[in-house]
């Protein structure tokens, strides 16, 4: 993503276009009920068993990442 500020409804869409390519396969299989928080700017995935520790993974490795937050179904 690499617009200067997305709208919210843009980091949305690039977080599902994201996880939907690169994690969602693996995700399913492996990792059903947690929480993915996704930088859109880096594409890196912060997997938790809680919404709060996937964020907090993410604030704490990227201050200044844009998230998009998935539960694993």
């Amino acid at each position: 993503m690499t617009s200067p500020d997305p709208s919210p409804q843009a980091i949305m869409d690039a977080g599902e276009e994201i996880y939907t390519r690169q994690f969602k396969s693996e995700y399913q299989q492996t990792s059903i009920g947690k929480f993915v928080a996704i930088d859109v700017d880096s594409e890196t995935p912060y997997l938790a068993d809680t919404p709060g520790a996937a964020l907090a993974a993410g604030h704490s490795a990227s201050p200044h990442g844009r998230f998009h937050l998935i539960h694993v179904e």
